[in-house]
C-alpha cells in the first residue's frame, strides 16, 4: 500500500480538485492522510466530507505549525509500505501512483512532472530521462536530477517507508524553505536501489508567494549547510556547480545576515566551524 500525505492549510479553493485526482487513481491500494494544519477556512470540513465518502481518506487536525510539522504527523500515522507526497494546491493525473511501480520493490522511484507558474495558463512538461533501474550510480543519478531540475521535489518521488522509519527521518521544522530537498538528500544517503520512469503525472502549480517571500537568514543558512553536508556525504565533488553554488549562497547569506544584524557573530562562527568539519572553507 502507498500512504499519500497531504498537508493542508486554508486550501478550500483547490482542495477538491486535488482530492478528486487521488480518488481517480488507477492504482487503488492507497491511504490518503489529510493533515489539516489549523486551517481557518472550510478545508477541514472538505476533508471530513471526503473521508465520509471514502474510508481510504484519514483526517488529522492539528494546531498550525507549518508544512514540515504537518508532513511529520503524516509520517507518524502512515501505515503503507511506501510514502508519496502531494500538495493541496496541486493535482495529479490518473496514473500518478501506478507509474511509481511499487511492485518493482525499489527504495525510491522517481518520475517527471508538469508545472505552471502563477501567471501562466498552460503547463510546462519536465520529462524525466529514459526508464532505468540502477544503470547510474547514486551520485550520477543525483547529478542527472540536478540537470533536469528534479533534485528536491517530494511529489515526483515514492519512498520506501521502512527506510524512513529505520533512520527516523523527518522534516526539519526549523527550515522555512527547501525542507523537501533536505529530506530527500537525507533519505538518499540510505538508498540501495532506485528506479526512474519517463512519465510526468504530477501537475505542480507554483504559488505566487515565492515572489513575496521574506528571507529568514538563520533558516536559509542552516538548511544550505545541511544540503552541502549531505551532498558531500553522497560523493559530490567540491568543484561541481551544485556545491560551488551552495557554498557561495551560504557565504553571501552569512555576510548579508550579519551586516543586517539578523545573524550574530557566534552563529556565523559556528557555521564556519561546521564547514571546516566537512573539509570545506568559507571565505
Amino acid at each position: 500500500m502507498i500512504s499519500i500525505i497531504i498537508p493542508i492549510y486554508n486550501s478550500e479553493e483547490t482542495l477538491c480538485r486535488c482530492l478528486d485526482g487521488i480518488i481517480d487513481q488507477t492504482f487503488t491500494d492507497w491511504e490518503c492522510l489529510l493533515v489539516d494544519d489549523g486551517s481557518r477556512d472550510n478545508s477541514l470540513a472538505i476533508c471530513q466530507e471526503y473521508a465520509r465518502k471514502d474510508v481510504r481518506f484519514k483526517v488529522f487536525h492539528k494546531e498550525n505549525g507549518g508544512v514540515s510539522s504537518a508532513r511529520n504527523l503524516g509520517l507518524d500515522k502512515a501505515t503503507g509500505d511506501f510514502v508519496a507526497f502531494c500538495d493541496s494546491d496541486d493535482s495529479v493525473t490518473q496514473k500518478w501512483l501506478e507509474d511509481f511501480d511499487v511492485l518493482s520493490n525499489k527504495d525510491i522511484v522517481i518520475q517527471g512532472y508538469k508545472f505552471k507558474k502563477a501567471d501562466q495558463l498552460a503547463y510546462t512538461t519536465k520529462d524525466f530521462f529514459e526508464s532505468s533501474e540502477e544503470t547510474l550510480s547514486r551520485k550520477e543519478l543525483l547529478e542527472r536530477l540536478l540537470e533536469l531540475d528534479n533534485f528536491g521535489y517530494l511529489w515526483s518521488r515514492c519512498f520506501r517507508r521502512s527506510l524512513i522509519d529505520k533512520y527516523s527521518l523527518r522534516f526539519n521544522t526549523e527550515y522555512v524553505v527547501r525542507e523537501d530537498e533536505d529530506f530527500i538528500l537525507h533519505f538518499m544517503t540510505h538508498v540501495n536501489s532506485f528506479k526512474t520512469v519517463p512519465t510526468n503525472n504530477y501537475l505542480y502549480n507554483e504559488p505566487d508567494y515565492f515572489s513575496k517571500y521574506t528571507k529568514n537568514y538563520k533558516s536559509e543558512c542552516l538548511c544550505t549547510y545541511d544540503v552541502i553536508a549531505q551532498c558531500v556525504l553522497l560523493g559530490f565533488n567540491v568543484q561541481t556547480d551544485k556545491l560551488k553554488n551552495e557554498i557561495e549562497k551560504l557565504s553571501n547569506n552569512l555576510i548579508k545576515g550579519f551586516l543586517t544584524f539578523k545573524l550574530s557573530y557566534s552563529f556565523v562562527k559556528n557555521i564556519k566551524k561546521k564547514m571546516n568539519s566537512i573539509n570545506l572553507r568559507l571565505d
